[in-house]
């Protein structure tokens, strides 16, 4: 009975590993997925902090008479 109890815990144990399996493909899709977010968030964050900065600084009043 032991025997197959052990042999249940394995079978159990091969198991948990493959449902973690695919749980683990899974972020390394999402891996790929956030790398092109990550060159565009920093882009994005880039003209963000510009524009707060310009929105107090000199540099904002100087895109309107430029679009003028």
């Amino acid at each position: 009975e032991r025997a197959e109890r052990t042999q249940a815990l394995e079978v159990r144990d091969a198991k948990r590993p493959a449902e973690p399996a695919p749980a683990a493909a899974q972020p390394q899709r999402v891996e790929p997925v956030v790398s092109r977010p990550v060159p565009a968030a920093p882009a994005a964050a880039a003209p963000s902090a510009a524009s707060d900065r310009a929105s107090g600084s000199v540099a904002f009043d100087a895109r309107p008479p430029s679009q003028d």
